[in-house]
């Protein structure tokens, strides 16, 4: 069966277990892609910590309060 620009589908020229085999070899790599990382995961609460100390963002002062803080309606925004 041939589309309307004369092309082939995919269907039509791949066999079935050449098909199978793409689809067991893209299985077993994303397998292999998450175990590896498995193997990075922090194994006791210090390691947890310290894992999340180095990826902490550092904070800036525009996450500090205002002392005196300005006057405006509940909800209206400090800065922006």
């Amino acid at each position: 069966m041939q589309c309307e620009s004369g092309a082939h589908s995919v269907r039509e020229v791949l066999p079935v277990r050449a098909r199978m085999a793409a689809r067991l070899a893209m299985g077993l790599f994303a397998a292999l892609a998450m175990s590896s990382r498995a193997q990075d995961l922090p194994r006791t609460q210090a390691q947890a910590l310290a894992y999340e100390q180095a990826d902490r963002m550092p904070t800036t002062s525009f996450y500090d309060t205002p002392s005196p803080l300005p006057p405006g309606n509940p909800g209206q925004l400090i800065r922006s």
